[in-house]
């Protein structure tokens, strides 16, 4: 199996990295768009082919599903998640094509979910943190509240959620999927993110099989789907590099979101793998006031570019404002002052390693303060 996975690997970055000058030129003319962040300049004025992830994607579904035939363990899981991550693409690849409106994008998600969520067979049950079990054991009146809705554990160590838990990875996925679509506007930086969160839950899923958790059949599912994804993602990321040759699309952002909540989901590590999307999560936030509309939103929050300098710097709310637009790439540039397009990125995605081996500084080491064991 480990030597089909390294063949997997070489043959999935070199046929997206192969395919991609051969699609970008026969998709519909619809499908081009000029890049924002270099406005005034003779590359402002260059039409790029879009929605390039539609290859890689579907490169990866159909290594994914080769891989799910030499599978003795979870190969129904294999197939249920390529059904989830397969309908993520076209909903892309349609959003690519008309734009639809954000409604539709929040609704089809959970939708494509139900396939992981009818076939998931893990517990539904949390471990409550130890400073807060006291709230919640028997003797607490919280107790007793709780007991009408959840199955609460006598001293309050777990509490199983039931269909709440169901609810909550349904939800998981919506953020997953628009998390690293709202976090993007720079060359390379949707491919990027994706590529650096890949590598950390494929070492989440060494780690948990080296140390010999009980559940490493799972780790090794998540790890046979994730394999194919960073390879076919790093074919891409080729193109997408600063400077881009192509755009990756809503269509990459929809299915690799998709792809990481199954990984998560089946995986049996979904609140890790949270963990990872720290940055994402942190833009979110601080999107807030714009995506509700509390502070006016324009269209497009992309920093703008300074044809004299050569640099990105922060865009604002409105043309006579000075309050800058609520995203990590803006707030980046207020930060640290304006840069060339190419260090912003290289900057925002040191963050996300960072972040990452953040992650696993809590997984591995604070959780003991919290739980009894750590797996």
């Amino acid at each position: 199996m480990w030597s089909l996975l390294a063949t997997i690997t070489i043959v999935g970055a070199g046929a997206v990295g192969g395919l991609i000058p051969l699609i970008k030129t026969r998709l519909p003319a619809k499908l081009t768009g000029k890049d924002l962040c270099k406005r005034g300049t003779p590359a402002g004025d260059v039409p790029i082919p879009e929605s390039l992830g539609i290859v890689s994607g579907c490169v990866f579904v159909g290594l994914a599903t080769l891989l799910s035939c030499f599978m003795e363990q979870h190969q129904a899981s294999m197939r249920w998640g390529i059904a989830s991550i397969a309908a993520m693409i076209a909903l892309g690849f349609w959003d690519d094509l008309h734009d639809l409106r954000w409604r539709h994008k929040l609704l089809f998600p959970p939708l494509a979910t139900i396939p992981v969520l009818l076939h998931y067979s893990g517990v539904t049950a949390v471990v409550i943190p130890k400073p807060v079990r006291g709230l919640i054991a028997e003797s607490s009146p919280l107790h007793d509240i709780l007991s009408l809705i959840f199955d609460v554990s006598k001293h309050g160590e777990i509490i199983d959620l039931g269909i709440i838990y169901y609810v909550y990875m349904g939800m998981m996925a919506v953020f997953c999927t628009n998390a690293i679509n709202i976090y993007a506007g720079i060359n390379g930086l949707e491919a990027g993110q994706s590529f650096v969160i890949g590598l950390a839950v494929v070492l989440q899923n060494l780690i948990q099989i080296v140390r010999g958790h009980d559940g490493d059949q799972y780790h090794y599912f998540s790890l046979v789907l994730m394999i194919p994804f960073l390879a076919t993602t790093f074919g891409l990321l080729i193109h997408n590099w600063y400077p881009s040759k192509v755009f990756v699309g809503d269509t990459f952002c929809y299915y690799a979101g998709m792809t990481f909540a199954v990984a998560g989901i089946l995986g049996h590590f979904s609140k890790t793998l949270l963990l990872f999307f720290a940055p994402q999560i942190l833009n979110f936030l601080y999107s807030i006031p714009q995506l509700f509309r509390f502070v006016p939103c324009p269209r497009h929050r992309l920093p703008k570019f300074n044809p004299a300098t050569g640099n990105l710097e922060p865009s604002t709310v409105a043309p006579d404002s000075i309050k800058s637009n609520m995203t990590m790439l803006n707030l980046f540039l207020v930060i640290f002052g304006p840069m060339p397009e190419k260090r912003l990125l290289q900057l925002l995605l040191a963050f996300q390693a960072f972040c990452c081996a953040l992650a696993f500084g809590v997984r591995y080491g604070l959780s003991s303060l919290f739980y009894d064991t750590v797996n």
